[in-house]
């Protein structure tokens, strides 16, 4: 049995979109916010939250916190810069089938 897969490679992504999981008024979220890859280092500033429930978008670790907006950032910075050399492609099983 043969699966199709959708391959995407990291050069081929151009946005990001970020849909809140927070609750607002006791209801979920729901915000979605969407923006260029090239934006997404300091996108959020140096608060990265829900612009509508005002949700952190931070990781809580020991001696602060973390913006894993900014370490994404870093990463495809870094792979960006190993182009010639590798190329990363994301595969997305297609389950439809």
């Amino acid at each position: 049995m043969s699966e199709e897969m959708l391959k995407i490679l990291l050069s081929e992504l151009k946005m990001i979109r970020v849909r809140c999981l927070g609750n607002r008024d006791g209801s979920p979220c729901g915000a979605v916010i969407e923006f260029p890859v090239a934006k997404l280092k300091g996108f959020f500033s140096s608060d990265p939250k829900c612009p509508s429930c005002k949700e952190p978008f931070v990781l809580g670790i020991a001696g602060g916190v973390v913006d894993p907006f900014d370490q994404l950032a870093r990463t495809l910075d870094a792979f960006a810069g190993i182009r010639t050399q590798a190329e990363i492609e994301f595969i997305i099983p297609n389950k439809g089938n």
